[in-house]
C-alpha cells in the first residue's frame, strides 16, 4: 500500500511511502482517504518520504487544502524532505499552502485550527449570552 494512515482523537494523518507523487497517485491518495472515511476530516498530510513530486501533484494538494478549509477542516502538509519543501516554496511563494517540516509541528498547526474553531464557536454563544444577560431599555 502507498500510504499509511493513523486516527488520532481531531485528525488523521496520512503518511505517503511512495518515493515519487505525480497525478495517478493523487487519484490513489482520494481514493485511500474515500476508503478510511478522511474526507472532510482534519488531515496531517505526511509526505517526508516522498524523494519527488510533480507540479500537478503540488497543484492538486493546493486545491486539496483549499477544499478542506472551505469545509471548515484542517488540512496541513508535513514535509521535512528539504528539496521537496524548497519547491513548494518557490511554486506557492505566498502562504497558500500550510506546510511545516516536521510532523509535530504539523500536529500543532492543526490542534491550533481546533482550537480556533471551538472558541469561535464559543463566541457566537457568548455574543448570545451577552445580549441575554445585557440591561433592557424599558
Amino acid at each position: 500500500m502507498s500510504f499509511n494512515i493513523e486516527h488520532k482523537e481531531n485528525f488523521n494523518i496520512v503518511t505517503s511511502t511512495i518515493d515519487a507523487f505525480e497525478g495517478a497517485e493523487f487519484t490513489a491518495f482520494t481514493k485511500f482517504l474515500e476508503e478510511n472515511n478522511s474526507l472532510g476530516k482534519n488531515l496531517v498530510i505526511d509526505i517526508s518520504e516522498v524523494k519527488e513530486m510533480g507540479s500537478d501533484a503540488m497543484h492538486q494538494l493546493t486545491a486539496f487544502q483549499e477544499g478542506s478549509y472551505n469545509l471548515d477542516t484542517s488540512f496541513v502538509i508535513c514535509c521535512g524532505n528539504e528539496d521537496l519543501y524548497e519547491d513548494f516554496q518557490t511554486l506557492f511563494p505566498t502562504d497558500t499552502m500550510i506546510i511545516a517540516p516536521t510532523r509535530e509541528e504539523a500536529i500543532d498547526v492543526v490542534m491550533m485550527d481546533v482550537m480556533e474553531r471551538e472558541l469561535m464557536a464559543g463566541d457566537e454563544d457568548s455574543d448570545d449570552a451577552q445580549d441575554y444577560f445585557s440591561p433592557k431599555d424599558n
